[in-house]
């Protein structure tokens, strides 16, 4: 996270949410916006917000364990009063340094609740142990992508970072009243546990358990943007704000996919297949990118085309998969040479949320509100000026997701502000 961690200023939250990365920071607070709080992003603790939910972006999952731990702890620090609650957003399949980051948070902001289940996108947590769908994390390729090993056990992985953990099975959610269930998590916290990891399968076991401990003292809440949504109800809501100017795209759109997951590669099929006329496609070799000191030719011809007005989409390619290739070097490449062409755009779309926040930063955006979610794990923001941001997760949506929300924009465009 860039800039330093003095104290600031969040005037009127009520809720901090820290995030390791932005497009897991956008969808996990979007619920927030469209309930009607004020939503902000922050991607330095530099710039103080008024707003009733503010997002800590700490971009710290490509960074080391300790690291990545000691910074969470300098962000809550940083902006902690009396009045805040915290929600820690892990990622709904377990990577980053989330164990070590809630361990690293639990003497400053309490015990951890924890539920990173995401029923909508079928991430479950079932005896402690997240799911997509009917299979273990581990054994899915959002881990062998990235080269992780062992097992996706909530339990293993904070015992390990050094915390007393306690568990609250499936059963025991359902069977339990929201004051009964609320009783137990406070006898756990009374012997001093560190962490209650809880199951859950729908959005109705998040529901109950954000209504069990929303009123709970010294407790933080730990998951993805499931439980986030299920504590939206618990937020008051001030005098309404004054209506915003609807969202206009007055330029070139730039869509940029830096995941390789295979579910971002079917989207790009389809939405190249759907508006391959429309939309000029760039596709750069990951090994010319990070071994060139200038912008590869497929770049080059990018930067051009954005500067003609036409709407853009870069992806990236490898001859062969490679787990080894750093994502947060390959994002901050990225960026080097697109990011001074980010003032030319009407709007941006980012897939991956190192590749979105490296874009904003080369651009100097240090600031998103959130404002609406197109479909699930797709956030729209706009910056400071006004102009829309998209952020998605790579393996979030379905085939079509790019398309839409490609035509959404469009939608949005004033006349002959681009020569699409």
């Amino acid at each position: 996270m860039a800039g330093g961690t003095s104290k600031s200023s969040v005037g009127m939250a009520q809720l901090i949410i820290l995030a390791d990365d932005l497009s897991g920071a956008a969808d996990c607070a979007v619920s927030y916006a469209k309930s009607g709080l004020t939503t902000a992003i922050e991607l330095t603790l530099q710039s103080n917000t008024d707003a009733q939910v503010v997002v800590f972006d700490t971009d710290s999952r490509h960074l080391v364990a300790a690291e990545a731990a000691a910074l969470n702890v300098a962000a809550w620090r940083a902006v902690h009063s009396s009045h805040l609650r915290l929600y820690k957003k892990i990622d709904s399949t377990l990577r980053g340094n989330w164990a070590q980051e809630v361990a690293a948070l639990i003497c400053d902001a309490g015990m951890a609740v924890i539920a990173p289940a995401m029923p909508e996108m079928k991430r479950f947590t079932r005896d402690a142990r997240q799911y997509i769908d009917q299979t273990p994390v581990e054994q899915t390729p959002v881990w062998s992508n990235e080269g992780r090993r062992g097992k996706a056990s909530l339990n293993d992985m904070l015992v390990e970072a050094g915390v007393e953990v306690a568990h609250v099975p499936l059963a025991t959610l359902r069977q339990s009243s929201p004051e009964v269930l609320g009783c137990l998590l406070l006898e756990h916290r009374q012997n001093q546990v560190g962490a209650v990891v809880c199951d859950a399968e729908s959005d109705a076991d998040l529901e109950r358990l954000a209504q069990a401990t929303y009123h709970l003292d010294a407790v933080f809440w730990v998951g993805s943007a499931g439980f986030a949504k299920a504590l939206c109800p618990y937020l008051r809501r001030g005098a309404s704000t004054a209506s915003l100017p609807p969202i206009t795209v007055e330029g070139p759109v730039l869509m940029v996919v830096g995941s390789m997951s295979p579910i971002s590669h079917r989207q790009i099929d389809h939405l190249l297949t759907q508006c391959d006329e429309e939309l000029a496609h760039f596709q750069v070799d990951i090994a010319e990118l990070l071994a060139a000191h200038e912008a590869p030719s497929s770049l080059k011809r990018a930067q051009h085309a954005l500067e003609e007005g036409h709407d853009v989409l870069v992806t990236l390619a490898q001859q062969t998969p490679d787990p080894s290739i750093n994502g947060y070097a390959l994002s901050q490449c990225l960026a080097s040479h697109l990011g001074g062409h980010l003032g030319l755009l009407g709007a941006l779309v980012a897939t991956g949320g190192e590749t979105a926040k490296a874009l904003l930063s080369a651009a100097g955006i240090d600031y998103l509100r959130l404002m609406d979610e197109l479909e699930p794990g797709v956030a729209l923001s706009v910056n400071d000026q006004g102009m829309p941001v998209v952020t998605k997760a790579g393996a979030f949506g379905n085939e079509s997701t790019l398309y839409q929300t490609w035509r959404t924009l469009a939608g949005m465009r004033t006349s002959r502000s681009c020569r699409c």
